[in-house]
């Protein structure tokens, strides 16, 4: 009889350890789109040589962001409809993307010393999330 008792004793503990766990959910990941970024042919950095560059100033790109959230970016030719997400090749052009704090760096590289020559307007789309 001590046995059996001892036995559900230790089962109703085990049971309501397990009931009081509980899942937290976070309500306020906030991310938001900023306004699109048109890049025009002359405003990339050493256009027409193996890897162009270009710099996005972006003051809601915060420390807090950086270290803890997420930074998406998206591009498209001007003349299309389809974003593609970074890191992307396009026509033979890859393209990449590094972030600090307030600033997103874009880079146009082709393979085999060939130049990038981007010769029409980019759109880039960014989106960026809080982390914590």
């Amino acid at each position: 009889m001590k046995r059996i008792l001892l036995s559900l004793l230790i089962a109703s503990a085990t049971l309501l350890s397990f009931n009081s766990c509980t899942k937290e959910y976070y309500e306020d990941s906030s991310t938001f789109t900023l306004p699109d970024y048109r890049i025009a042919p002359g405003d990339w950095i050493d256009n027409n040589t193996p890897l162009a560059q270009f710099s996005i100033d972006v003051p809601e790109l915060t420390n807090e962001i950086v270290d803890f959230g997420v930074v998406n970016v998206s591009m498209r030719k001007d003349n299309s409809t389809t974003f593609s997400k970074l890191p992307t090749t396009i026509n033979g052009i890859s393209y990449s993307v590094d972030y600090d704090t307030q600033e997103i760096m874009i880079f146009a590289e082709r393979e085999g010393g060939l130049p990038v020559n981007i010769d029409e307007t980019v759109v880039f789309k960014v989106s960026l999330t809080r982390g914590r």
